[in-house]
């Protein structure tokens, strides 16, 4: 591929890793930091009540240029959680935000074990009270580049942290959240899952075909998700990113703001309305 990038199958003009989704193992997702200074305190359009302890599941391989903490919106001294795989980038993301004004703490588990996503949401609870906001930015990044060279048995774990992880968490924290007014649950996703020919195509041409279909079944998660939670006033809300992110490693000229992915999930959150959007470059 030429330097500059080269129009893929989406119309865009992006490098391989593009749309959230690595096509070389190389983790590259959204920057789980600036989301999680997305998290509202409160609804006040609503009239919905005060938020407790939040949850942010990050992928910890975030680079460390990713702008972090506190931009979008301050936690008001509401205790949070920032929980990755990595350690020493689990350190690094939560002394950002707190230098961005967040209150937060980091909590290391494998969102891909299900018993780790529960002892960690368990402490979670024990050490910072219920928990009233999960924001999910994980994914699996690549293993199952070619589906018709990929043994069946062997696809299934291209879920295990999109789906699997996040409905583990949601599961564990589920009956917070239906104890608090204004709770949400909000879902980082990448665009190679949408159910078009482009899509498709992207997914083929770089070799990330599992990455497209845990995209894909994620989405859908949160969608019904969205619809099984709603009667309980828990709001669910996906943010698909088809494009670069500004402050990542492969950022494109024409990449993302980290912000305007903040913003996004504070004004879903806030309106309650919307389940899906999707931001483009």
């Amino acid at each position: 591929m030429p330097a500059g990038g080269a129009a893929d199958p989406l119309g865009l003009t992006l490098p391989p890793d593009a749309l959230g989704c690595p096509a070389h193992g190389v983790a590259e997702p959204l920057p789980g930091v600036e989301l999680m200074a997305a998290v509202p305190v409160h609804h006040p359009a609503s009239g919905r009540g005060r938020l407790r302890a939040w949850v942010c599941w990050w992928w910890s391989g975030t680079a460390p240029g990713v702008p972090c903490g506190g931009r979008a919106v301050r936690a008001g001294g509401t205790p949070g959680a920032l929980v990755g795989r990595t350690a020493d980038r689990l350190t690094d993301g939560v002394s950002r935000l707190q230098v961005g004004g967040v209150t937060a703490a980091g909590y290391q588990a494998d969102a891909a074990d299900p018993d780790a996503v529960r002892a960690a949401v368990s402490r979670i609870r024990s050490e910072l009270g219920p928990v009233s906001t999960l924001v999910w930015t994980a994914f699996r990044s690549g293993g199952v580049t070619d589906v018709l060279a990929t043994r069946p048995e062997d696809v299934a774990r291209v879920f295990d942290i999109g789906v699997t992880g996040l409905l583990t968490c949601v599961q564990a924290v589920v009956d917070d959240l239906k104890g608090t007014a204004g709770a949400a649950v909000l879902v980082a996703n990448g665009a190679v899952g949408e159910p078009t020919s482009q899509a498709d195509g992207f997914a083929a041409l770089y070799g990330i075909d599992g990455v497209g279909l845990e995209n894909a079944a994620k989405s859908k998660l949160a969608g019904i998700l969205a619809e099984r939670l709603r009667p309980f006033g828990v709001y669910v809300g996906e943010v698909t990113i088809a494009g670069t992110v500004a402050g990542t490693a492969t950022a494109s000229p024409t990449a993302i703001d980290p912000a305007l992915i903040a913003d996004t999930f504070w004004s879903m959150a806030h309106t309650r309305d919307l389940t899906r959007a999707r931001l483009t470059e």
